[in-house]
């Protein structure tokens, strides 16, 4: 008999990674972001998030390189403030 086809790829967002893109390949694509709590203000969440993208873009700030590979392994990966200090 013929070997086993290989495994699928993995999906492009890790769940160790708090922000990424789901289903990139279809015409289903979709960002999500994981890093609020349950007691987020959904609202304040969101406007804080498009605040941040439209100064990067009226600064004209680079993206960071996206990173491939495996979240929990990977070495000087930028994590996610913890304080406002």
């Amino acid at each position: 008999p013929p070997p086993p086809p290989p495994p699928p790829p993995p999906p492009p967002l890790h769940a160790a990674l708090p922000v990424g893109l789901c289903a990139a390949d279809t015409a289903a694509i979709r960002g999500e972001c994981r890093v609020g709590g349950a007691d987020l203000n959904p609202y304040l969440a969101i406007a804080s998030q498009i605040a941040a993208g439209l100064n990067g873009i009226e600064n004209k700030m680079e993206l960071e390189r996206a990173f491939v590979g495996d979240a929990y392994g990977g070495e000087k990966l930028r994590e996610i403030p913890k304080t406002l200090r």
